[in-house]
C-alpha cells in the first residue's frame, strides 16, 4: 500500500510480503495478515516470512496473541524507526481463498477507518488475462512486461524510450512507487500526441497518484495496460526514416518528406490516401514478391504470405511514386485515381501488387479501376496480377486537353485478366515510346469458355508502340486495338481465340470486330496506323472454343470511317515470319482481313499460312497481298530477326507473287528455292555466301539445295552456324545459316 511494494507468489515453497519506506514516507503504517484457517492450519508456523527494515532482512516475529484463523507476519516501522504496535485486523472469512491483507494507514486507526486490499497469494500473471481489481497481485513480471511493452510503442511511434526512475525493477526488492505509474501515463501520452489521440479526456480511477498516499491498485495495472492496447496500431505502418509507426498509411504520409519509404504491415486497409510527396515509396508484406511474371523465364513467381490489403482509393499526386507488393480489392470507387488535372506524376511506378476485382456493382464504360488523371511519363506497371471481372476498363489512362501525356509507358510481365478492357487510353494525345510486352493475357475469368472476357488494350493513338513477347489466350473478340503511327507488334503468341458469339443482323460485318488483333485506320479520331512491323508471331485460334460457330480474323487492318479520306496504307504495314495455325472450323475465317486501301498491295511475304497451296493462301487473305515467298513449313524463333524483318515490300526479292482481289484470277506460281540476306535475294545459297559480310545472316527457304563449295571453307570469317527449324507437320524443314558475331 502506499508508496510501498507489494509483491507475492504461490504459499510453496516460500511466500513473502516486502516492505521498504521510502524515504518521504510520513510515517506510514503498513500491517499483513495471513488467513491460516483457509489453508486448513490456524498455528501456521511464519518462519520463512521475512521483513526487509530498509537497511536488512528480519524473520517475522512468531505469531501471537492474535485472533483466532489469523497470524501476525510482521512488525511495523515509523519514520523514526521504532516498532509500533499491531493493529488488529479481523481475519477474511475461512470460506473464502487465500488472501493477503494489507492495511495502511498514515498513523494509528480502528480497523473501521482502515483501507484494505485484497491480493491472491498467486496471481494472475499479465499474460493470463485481465488483471482482477481487488484479488490480482502486482508483480515485477508485470512492471516489467508494461515498461517494455510501453517503450516498444514509443520507438514505434519515433519517440526516445522513457529513462524510469528504476531501470531495474528487482524481484522482492524494489518498491512499486507512484512515480512508476505516472512515468508510465506519461509515456503512453506522449506515444497518443504523436498519432493526434487527446489522452487528457481518458477518465484514469485516480487522475492524480499522489506519493504516500495513493494505494496502487490492480485497477492502476489494467488501466495502463488497456491503454496500451488502444494505442498500438491496429495495423502497423513505419515511416521507416523516423520508425515511427502509424495507424493508417495516410498518417505516415502526412509526415514523409522526398525519398521516404513507408511499410504497411499484413492487414487491411480503409479509407483513401493522398499522395504528394515526390519519391515516396509504399512498401506492402510482399514487396518484391512477383504474383506473375508474365513470358518472363528469368524471374519466379513467389510465395506471397499474408497481404497488405487496400480497400480504400490512392489518389497519387506527386512525381515517381512507388507501390510495391500490396493488394488492392474491389470497392464502390476506384483503387487508384487522381483527379488532379495538369497534375504531374511523372515516374509513377506498381509492381507485385494484386487487383482482385470480382464483385458486381462497377463504375461503368467510361471509367476504370485504375483511373489516371493528369501527365504520367514513364508509367510502370509489372510483376502485377490484375483481375477484374467487370464491364468497365480494368485501367483507364485518361487524356484530356494538355493532360494525359502517357509517353514511355511499360506494361510488362504482368497476368492480365478481364472482362472487358484492360487498358483504355484516352487518345486525347499520342502515347509515344510505349511498351507492352512479356504479359500473359487471358479472358478465362473461371465462367466458362462461353463466357470469355475482351482484355482489350485500346490505344488509339500511339507513336513508336512496341507489342512483343506477350500470351494471348480464352481472349473474346479480340485482345488489341492499336492506332500506331511507327511501331512493332513482334514475338506474341494468340492461341484459342474465341469470335463475338452473336449472329450479325443484316447488313452488319459478318466478324462483328472479331480479331486477335486490330489496327486503327482513323475511326473515332484515332490514328490511322502505318510504318508498323508484325513479325514473329503465331497466332493459334479455334474458332469453336466458345462453340458460337462465328469466324475471326488474326490481323485485321480497319477501315476508314464517314466518309474520311485517312485510312490504312497497306504497303506500310509489314507482315513478315508469322505464324498462321489453326484457322478454325468456320470457312470464312481469316489470317490478314485487309479493310484498308484495297488499290495497294499488303506487304505479308515469308509468312507459314497452314498450307502451301496457293488458292488455299489466297482464301486466307483478303486481297490483294505480297505474299510470295512464303514459308513451307512454321518458322522456328531463329528465323525471326527484327533487322531484316523491317524490309520494304518487294525489295529484290527473287520471286514476288501478288495474290488478287476476289474477282481476280490466281495467276501461275512457280517455287523458287530462295537464299535471303538483308534486303536480297539469291537463287543460291552459294551466291549468297559470295556476297556475306561479317555479321550479317543468311535465310535460306525451305527445300533442296545444291552443296555449297569449298568457298564455305576458305574464309575463316564464313564458318557457319547452322540452325534447324521446330518443324511442322510437313516434311520441309527451313533453315538457317548464321555468321559468328
Amino acid at each position: 500500500g502506499g508508496d510501498n511494494a507489494i509483491y507475492g507468489h504461490s504459499l510453496i515453497p516460500e511466500p513473502a510480503f516486502v516492505w521498504d519506506p521510502p524515504a518521504n514516507s510520513d510515517g506510514a503504517d503498513v500491517q499483513v495478515w495471513l488467513d491460516g484457517a483457509e489453508i486448513g492450519d490456524t498455528t501456521i508456523d511464519p518462519i520463512g516470512f521475512r521483513c526487509f527494515s530498509g537497511t536488512a532482512w528480519t524473520d517475522f516475529p512468531a505469531a501471537g496473541g492474535m485472533p483466532s484463523g489469523t497470524q501476525r507476519l510482521a512488525f511495523l516501522r515509523d519514520q523514526g524507526g521504532e516498532e509500533t504496535e499491531v493493529i488488529v485486523q479481523r481475519a477474511i472469512p475461512a470460506s473464502e481463498r487465500q488472501w493477503w491483507v494489507v492495511t495502511t494507514a498514515r498513523s494509528r486507526r480502528s480497523t473501521s477507518e482502515s483501507d484494505h486490499w485484497r491480493f491472491l497469494v498467486k496471481p494472475v500473471t499479465w499474460e493470463d488475462g485481465r488483471p482482477v481489481a481487488g484479488i490480482t497481485l502486482v508483480r515485477k513480471a508485470q512492471m516489467d512486461q508494461l515498461r517494455d511493452e510501453t517503450n516498444a510503442l514509443q520507438r514505434l511511434r519515433g519517440l526516445s524510450e522513457t529513462a524510469f526512475v528504476d531501470p531495474t525493477i528487482a524481484k522482492n526488492e524494489t518498491p512499486i512507487l507512484a512515480v512508476h505509474f505516472q512515468e508510465l501515463r506519461d509515456a503512453i501520452r506522449q506515444a497518443a500526441d504523436v498519432i493526434g489521440e487527446d489522452m487528457a479526456s481518458w477518465a484514469w480511477t485516480d487522475p492524480v497518484l499522489t506519493p504516500n498516499q495513493t494505494v496502487i491498485r490492480a485497477i492502476h495495472l489494467q488501466e495502463l495496460h488497456d491503454a496500451l492496447e488502444g494505442l498500438y496500431p491496429a495495423n502497423e505502418v513505419t515511416l521507416v526514416r523516423t520508425g515511427a509507426v502509424y495507424d493508417t498509411i495516410q498518417g505516415a504520409v502526412a509526415q514523409a518528406i522526398s525519398g521516404d519509404t513507408i511499410v504497411a504491415a499484413a492487414g487491411t486497409y480503409a479509407g483513401d490516401v493522398t499522395i504528394e510527396v515526390a519519391g515516396l515509396t509504399i512498401n506492402g508484406a510482399n514487396v518484391g514478391v512477383h504474383p506473375a511474371v508474365g513470358t518472363n523465364r528469368d524471374e519466379p513467381v513467389g510465395a506471397r504470405g499474408d497481404e497488405t490489403v487496400i480497400t480504400g482509393t490512392i489518389h497519387p499526386l506527386a512525381k515517381n511514386i512507388t507501390l510495391d507488393g500490396l493488394k488492392f480489392v474491389h470497392n464502390t470507387d476506384q483503387n487508384i485515381t487522381a483527379h488532379a488535372g495538369a497534375t504531374d506524376v511523372d515516374g509513377f511506378t506498381i509492381q507485385n501488387c494484386i487487383f482482385d476485382w470480382t464483385l458486381s456493382g462497377w463504375p461503368g464504360y467510361t471509367t476504370g479501376h485504375l483511373e489516371l488523371y493528369g501527365n504520367y511519363t514513364n508509367f510502370m506497371f509489372q510483376f502485377n496480377r490484375l483481375v477484374v471481372d467487370s464491364d468497365s476498363a480494368a485501367m483507364f489512362l485518361r487524356s484530356d486537353g494538355d493532360n494525359g501525356d502517357y509517353d514511355g509507358l511499360t506494361c510488362q510481365y504482368n497476368y492480365i485478366s478481364s472482362y472487358y478492357e484492360a487498358i483504355l487510353w484516352g487518345a486525347g494525345r499520342s502515347l509515344d515510346d510505349g511498351a507492352i510486352k512479356g504479359n500473359e493475357i487471358s479472358g478465362d475469368l473461371g465462367l466458362g469458355l462461353t463466357d470469355l472476357g475482351a482484355c482489350t488494350f485500346n490505344i488509339g493513338h500511339a507513336g513508336n508502340l512496341e507489342f512483343s513477347d506477350n500470351e494471348i489466350h480464352h481472349v473474346w473478340h479480340t485482345v488489341g486495338q492499336l492506332g500506331i503511327d511507327g511501331g512493332k507488334i513482334v514475338n506474341n503468341t494468340w492461341r484459342d481465340m474465341a469470335p463475338y458469339d452473336k449472329d450479325p443482323d443484316p447488313g452488319e460485318d459478318p466478324y462483328l470486330g472479331s480479331a486477335c488483333i486490330q489496327l486503327w485506320g482513323g475511326q473515332w479520331a484515332t490514328t490511322v496506323s502505318t510504318d508498323v512491323e508484325i513479325t514473329g508471331n503465331t497466332f493459334i485460334y479455334n474458332t469453336d472454343v466458345n462453340d458460337s460457330g462465328r469466324p475471326m480474323a488474326g490481323i485485321r487492318l480497319l477501315p476508314k470511317k464517314d466518309g474520311t479520306t485517312a485510312t490504312i496504307d497497306p504497303t506500310t504495314i509489314h507482315i513478315h515470319w508469322n505464324d498462321f495455325i489453326n484457322l478454325g472450323s468456320n470457312p470464312n475465317s481469316l489470317a490478314v482481313r485487309n479493310e484498308a486501301d484495297t488499290n495497294k498491295a499488303l506487304d505479308a511475304t515469308h509468312n507459314w499460312w497452314d498450307t502451301i497451296i496457293e488458292d488455299e493462301i489466297a482464301h486466307v487473305i483478303q486481297a490483294p497481298a505480297n505474299i510470295t515467298p512464303y514459308l513451307l513449313s512454321p518458322r522456328a524463333s531463329s528465323f525471326v530477326d527484327d533487322s531484316w524483318a523491317g524490309t520494304a515490300a518487294g525489295t529484290a526479292l527473287p520471286v514476288t507473287q501478288t495474290i488478287p482481289d476476289s474477282a481476280g484470277t490466281d495467276p501461275a506460281h512457280t517455287e523458287a528455292r530462295t537464299a535471303v540476306m538483308g534486303t536480297t535475294g539469291f537463287d543460291t545459297l552459294e551466291a549468297a555466301l559470295a556476297n556475306a559480310l561479317p555479321g550479317e545472316t543468311i535465310y535460306v527457304a525451305a527445300g533442296m539445295h545444291s552443296p555449297v563449295s569449298t568457298v564455305w571453307t576458305l574464309d575463316q570469317s564464313l564458318t557457319p552456324r547452322l540452325v534447324w527449324s521446330a518443324g511442322g507437320s510437313r516434311s520441309d524443314r527451313g533453315r538457317s545459316a548464321h555468321r559468328p558475331r
